[in-house]
């Protein structure tokens, strides 16, 4: 309760009717249907697009646009250390070998032993490549999910033994929802509490699957995406999401552990211009009905 308003039925009022838009109206243009429930809510999609938030000015909406941003710092690697990855990844598409290749990260490691951004990339790259396979075949949505999406999730949310991420897919006491991935921090023996979730879902998923994770992407938000290989020959290919693999370790790192101290310390206040054009707006629907 905040004052006499019960929030949290008022965001699942909101839920439901979010989701009862998107079942209603199943169309393609996912991004326009995304855009138009965002409204209902004053979210903003961190993808750049204006959309339904065009009643605003260009500059209000930059503003807003940045001040979601300004939550999720982008990474760009060294050019010495992405030259060295690159290397890496490029030396085991030539000679497939796993053992030379952890020969090779053991090398890093030394040479970028205080460099967590590094050593974070090169326990991703160890936990994946044992996964490889010679050629592509059709897998199970628990293949890919144990085999590669657990390899790759545990080495970026894994930071201490208190951390515990695994494939779960069993009964949740939030709302008896079933998360197949979550990851658990333990405080003690015996308390712990969740602070990720994650689903997976195979491409010729139902149309019901598809509607619920375009309105989970919806509340949530998106903000980078990452093609996990599966292949010796495309391995290298993990080249190009090596910022993005930093920036996902960043927010969970920093969005996912909030001190409840310091919570009031990282709310940064709306800008009064937005604001004040936001009144201007709602005085103008006003007059308008009147």
């Amino acid at each position: 309760m905040i004052g006499n308003i019960d929030v949290g039925k008022k965001f699942r009022d909101y839920q439901v009717s979010s989701l009862s838009y998107f079942q209603l109206n199943r169309r393609l243009q996912w991004k326009n249907d995304l855009q138009k429930m965002l409204a209902l809510s004053s979210i903003i999609v961190p993808d750049g697009i204006q959309g339904s938030l065009d009643f605003l000015s260009k500059p209000t909406y930059k503003q807003l646009y940045r001040l979601v941003l300004g939550e999720f710092e982008v990474f760009s690697l060294a050019s010495n250390l992405k030259s060295d990855l690159e290397g890496l990844l490029m030396s085991y598409k030539r000679e497939q070998g796993d053992w030379l290749l952890l020969q090779q990260v053991a090398s890093l490691s030394a040479t970028y032993q205080s460099d967590e951004v590094a050593l974070t990339i090169l326990k991703t790259i160890v936990a994946l490549v044992p996964e490889m396979n010679m050629n592509a075949a059709k897998m199970s949505e628990m293949h890919v999910q144990s085999s590669f999406v657990h390899n790759f999730v545990k080495s970026l949310f894994k930071p201490d033994e208190y951390h515990s991420p695994h494939c779960s897919n069993s009964i949740c006491n939030m709302a008896s929802t079933r998360p197949d991935y979550i990851v658990d921090v333990y405080e003690s023996a015996s308390d712990k509490f969740v602070n990720a979730f994650g689903e997976c879902k195979p491409k010729r998923s139902s149309a019901d699957d598809d509607v619920k994770d375009i309105y989970r992407l919806a509340l949530f938000s998106q903000f980078t995406t990452i093609a996990i290989p599966t292949t010796m020959d495309n391995f290298h290919s993990l080249a190009a999401s090596l910022n993005d693999i930093v920036t996902i370790k960043h927010v969970y790192d920093r969005h996912c552990h909030q001190n409840e101290n310091s919570v009031d310390d990282e709310v940064k206040p709306l800008p009064w211009s937005v604001v004040e054009e936001l009144e201007g707006q709602a005085s103008k629907k006003t007059r308008g009905h009147k």
